[in-house]
């Protein structure tokens, strides 16, 4: 089992020999403090698209979930992604995960909301959303960035395509404002403690693929890409190396964790609950106007 990829203080028994020849079989034996790093490990997780595979040569083990004409291949169905991101996420402190989705994505109402400032989620669309329906944001940090412990870095990267705007996928916290070299967090954020990055733009892999095949600052990084980058961390050093599978990933940095309420907006009125006397009259009429063709609804 992998563990914190630090350097740690660690009790060594280290032997040596007996100087008595009646006491061969024996060793005296002294504690010595040294630093000692823990083995990590990698895995990474690519859906829709294989361009990104020439980047991930240091990872140990990698899944693939692309279109194919292949019957026994994996394909990024609704229910194969969601076990994929399980698997991904099943991590221990100090390794390093990374996560590729490329394809559709859409800005959806999020009608079980209480709240104006959640009216618009983001979603991607598995190769089955026409039965299976999408993969809302929500879910996706539900999979992926909750169960991760702290000292765990995971770097998303999704490339998309959608009509709207909307905000970056996995709903981390903190969002990189590059002209000011700092950290602008959002309203009602949800923290967590893994060490998380994620990348969002249409057509961005190629341009992510170059600037990562040399060593880039994290400000200078982000400068280049052109696209949002956000945090589940507040990170003070942005000179810090960009690195998919960093050394010493970032200490959580977040005094608190979860959902934080910071702005209660309005509650939005239902629009089939009868908070809106408009469509209330609008369905009394409908239920009026069935009644007298003897439609029953």
């Amino acid at each position: 089992m992998s563990q914190v990829p630090v350097a740690v203080h660690a009790s060594v028994v280290v032997a040596e020999p007996c100087v008595d020849d009646t006491l061969a079989t024996a060793t005296v034996v002294h504690v010595e403090e040294c630093r000692v790093e823990q083995r990590t490990r990698s895995k990474a997780l690519v859906i829709g698209g294989t361009g990104i595979l020439g980047l991930l040569g240091e990872f140990e083990e990698v899944v693939v979930l692309a279109e194919s004409t292949d019957p026994n291949r994996e394909g990024p169905t609704k229910n194969n992604i969601l076990r994929a991101l399980d698997w991904l996420a099943e991590s221990e402190p100090g390794d390093s995960l990374f996560f590729y989705f490329k394809g559709d994505a859409e800005a959806v109402e999020d009608d079980d909301s209480d709240y104006e400032d959640v009216l618009e989620d983001a979603a991607i669309l598995p190769s089955d959303h026409w039965r299976s329906g999408n993969l809302m944001d929500a879910s996706l940090r539900h999979h992926l960035v909750e169960p991760l412990k702290e000292g765990v870095r995971l770097t998303a990267v999704f490339d998309v395509r959608s009509k709207r705007d909307f905000k970056c996928l996995l709903g981390l916290p903190f969002t990189l404002d590059i002209s000011k070299r700092s950290w602008v967090r959002g309203e009602n954020p949800t923290f967590a403690k893994a060490d998380v990055l994620a990348l969002r733009g249409d057509g961005i892999t190629r341009t992510f693929a170059r600037l990562c095949s040399r060593q880039r600052e994290l400000i200078d990084f982000a400068r280049a890409l052109g696209a949002p980058l956000t945090s589940s961390q507040a990170l003070p050093d942005l000179t810090q190396l960009f690195e998919l599978c960093p050394r010493f990933p970032n200490p959580n940095s977040n005094a608190k964790l979860g959902h934080v309420v910071t702005k209660k907006r309005r509650k939005r009125r239902s629009r089939l609950k009868g908070g809106d006397p408009l469509a209330a009259g609008a369905l009394l009429a409908v239920g009026i106007t069935g009644s007298l063709l003897g439609v029953e609804f």
